[in-house]
């Protein structure tokens, strides 16, 4: 496979302490095990442009998704429709503008972020005729995700893409019900990852510097930004009804992450009882040593989740996983046969997963050795770049 120029965007972190994402890490990752060349594009290759936001005005309502057919549009003042749509013309044609000053000659541009986006516009206005995608988001089905130029932009952004590399089949599912997106110009290519060194790694040692005289209680964890689709507060309802099944000086529930939440998930825990028994870490670059020091992993989304790396690097460490049933995780989950899947948003499920392992550790065991495996032979770094690259030869 011969390619001239391969480009990639946006440009990946520049080191692994810089990542702040799980975009960032699927960037950085694909960056270091791509076996090609390829040009990152830098914020100032494009002027610094950035998508143009998306808020609706103070006290303005969107009409219901529209089904097809359905000319109803939402009630927005004309005023800000103009206003946006200009704004997307505006960022648009200045990137297309940046983008014609590269050697796009048998090229191949790879860009990331795909949605309500104008970068596979742009890409294709300024001329390149091999462009990849990966789609790492669901749609949006807020006020500002049903917007009808939202909608409109999105099924635009997807048609200037020549094939798609959905991150899980639930992400497929999803931008095929939205915008239509066909099955024979996607690719399912789940997120990949290093293989983490362990040998040096004393895991109680560990334990005992991160929360004091817990190292030998059952820690269950989740490791997320403190944000309302991480379904925070199912988990701590789950955590408070767990400690009526069982001992309470025998489970730990350790919550590593920082955002908005905050302050509200620990009053949530102050007025369910547990606030002793939940310890908040706030933001960690210790992700790969969190993953092994935890018993059991939990990712209790309730929207929006495609596919996040904690479970990935669970699976690595060798440690089961509970997961509601949004977005990917419940394929990996499934596929491997590592885990539990509850209903999104179900407490008393969640609870009684965590129970299921808390009284019956070989199981527990069990299932975190069939998640090591299945990351060890699917989920590497390697594989993912493999996977992509026969993508790219799709296009030649």
């Amino acid at each position: 496979m011969t390619i001239e120029s391969h480009y990639l965007m946006p440009q990946p972190p520049l080191s692994a302490v810089a990542i702040q994402s799980g975009v960032d890490r699927y960037l950085y990752t694909l960056s270091c095990y791509m076996p090609l060349e390829y040009t990152p594009l830098e914020d100032a290759t494009y002027d610094n442009v950035t998508s143009p936001p998306l808020v609706l005005p103070a006290n303005e309502s969107v009409s219901p998704a529209p089904v097809a057919g359905d000319a109803k549009r939402s009630r927005i003042p004309l005023p800000f429709c103009v206003s946006l749509t200009l704004s997307y013309v505006k960022h648009t044609y200045t990137l297309a503008k940046s983008l014609r000053t590269l050697d796009r000659k048998d090229a191949l541009i790879h860009v990331n972020h795909v949605g309500c986006e104008f970068e596979t516009i742009a890409a294709r206005l300024a001329g390149f005729q091999k462009i990849v995608t990966t789609v790492h988001n669901l749609p949006g089905y807020d006020s500002a995700g049903m917007y009808w130029l939202r909608r409109w932009i999105e099924r635009l952004s997807f048609a200037c893409a020549d094939r798609h590399i959905c991150v899980s089949q639930a992400t497929f599912d999803a931008w095929h019900e939205r915008v239509g997106l066909k099955s024979e110009v996607v690719d399912i290519v789940y997120n990949g990852m290093s293989v983490p060194d362990y040998s040096g790694f004393d895991r109680s040692e560990y334990r005992r510097e991160l929360i004091l005289n817990c190292e030998n209680k059952l820690w269950i964890g989740m490791c997320a930004r403190l944000h309302p689709m991480k379904g925070h507060s199912v988990l701590l309802g789950a955590f408070a009804q767990l400690l009526q099944l069982c001992p309470q000086d025998a489970l730990v529930l350790v919550i590593a992450g920082s955002g908005p939440l905050d302050a509200a998930l620990k009053q949530l825990a102050e007025q369910l009882g547990i606030a002793q028994q939940v310890h908040f870490l706030g933001h960690r670059t210790d992700a790969i040593e969190f993953a092994s020091a935890i018993d059991i992993n939990v990712l209790p989304s309730v929207h929006s989740e495609t596919l996040g790396y904690s479970l990935i690097e669970a699976m690595f460490a060798g440690r089961p996983s509970v997961v509601s049933d949004i977005g990917g995780m419940k394929e990996l989950v499934t596929a491997s046969q590592s885990g539990c899947v509850v209903p999104a948003g179900d407490v008393s499920a969640l609870a009684q997963a965590f129970a299921n392992y808390v009284q019956n550790s070989e199981s527990m065991l069990a299932d975190g050795a069939s998640a090591q495996r299945y990351a060890m032979e699917h989920l590497t770094a390697e594989k993912m770049a493999e996977a992509t690259l026969e993508v790219y030869s799709k296009l030649h």
